[in-house]
């Protein structure tokens, strides 16, 4: 599952670059606002953990670093927060039925 996540990662990643500087290996130089510039490695949440994955990266033709939104939301450290922050009440044993076996033949029991 984690290989179809990343792929779309990246894709999304390349399209929002093709929008904003071009398609790469155009030959639009008069029209062009930036420069396809490579990969870099970094690391996004994927799964609640952290995954090193390759980004595409930009520059403008002024030479500046082009940032995606995509990338700033991938790689924020709110994500690996965000299952902290979920309610007790709705946690795992609670939505858990209160009559299951606990599958060694003993007595069903309540797990809350």
């Amino acid at each position: 599952m984690v290989g179809r996540e990343l792929v779309v990662m990246r894709q999304m990643m390349e399209t929002a670059l093709a929008e904003r500087i071009g398609p790469k290996h155009a030959k639009i130089a008069d029209k062009r606002t930036g420069h396809w510039h490579g990969t870099t490695k970094g690391p996004v949440v994927l799964g609640g953990r952290l995954v090193t994955v390759e980004r595409p990266r930009a520059r403008t033709t002024a030479g500046e670093e082009i940032t995606l939104d995509s990338w700033k939301v991938f790689s924020s450290a709110d994500l690996l927060n965000a299952p902290s922050e979920m309610n007790k009440s709705d946690s795992v044993p609670s939505r858990t039925d209160s009559s299951c076996s606990t599958g060694r033949g003993s007595t069903p029991r309540s797990i809350t």
